[in-house]
Order: structure tokens, then sequence, then C-alpha cells
């Protein structure tokens, strides 16, 4: 009874990736509004440190932006289907070629 490991970090499809920005997106909107929602609790229940808490949403919120960043950048390095003609402009634009010198056939 050999259980499968589904692979977390392999190759993802555009779809998936789609959906994994989607839940990102909605993850880190949920830690911010969570951070927000425990300095309002605590605002009413300990009122002395309402400073500490509001400090940490006001981190979580700045930290936000780069935290889902970061994750969708990690997304998109996962995503395969991108076509060899992708690769090519990436590798030209990579050399320092100017973008006038393209691969065409010769003018004569």
């Amino acid at each position: 009874m050999t259980h499968k490991r589904s692979k977390v970090y392999g190759p993802l499809t555009p779809e998936q990736a789609r959906e994994g920005h989607r839940w990102i997106r909605l993850t880190v909107l949920a830690a911010v509004l969570q951070a927000w929602m425990m300095a309002a609790v605590v605002a009413l229940l300990v009122p002395h440190l309402l400073s500490l808490f509001v400090a940490l949403g006001i981190a979580y919120s700045l930290g936000a932006p780069l935290l889902r960043r970061y994750l969708n950048r990690d997304v998109e390095r996962r995503v395969i289907g991108h076509g060899s003609k992708d690769s090519l402009a990436q590798f030209v634009r990579a050399a320092g070629m100017p973008s006038s010198a393209r691969l065409d056939s010769p003018r004569g």
C-alpha cells in the first residue's frame, strides 16, 4: 500500500498558476484582515496594548504586497507551457541584442 506523493513543488500548468495566484491573493488578504481583527479585539479587551497591535496590523499591511509578489513570482517560475519562441526571445533580450536585430530572413 504505497501512497502516491503529490508533487507540491513540481511544474504547474497555466490554469493551475491562475488558481494559485487567486489563492495567494485570498490568503494574504485574509492574513491582513486577521491582523486588523486582532487589533480590534485587543482594543476592546486590553486598551493599553492597542498601539502594539496597531503596529502589527500596519506591518502586516505594508508587508502583504511584498509577500504576494514573492509568492506569485514563485508560481510563475514553475509554470510550464511557455513556447520555445518565447524562450528564444528572452535569450535574445538577455544577450543585449537590440530589438531591431530580429531573426528574420535576410533582406536583399
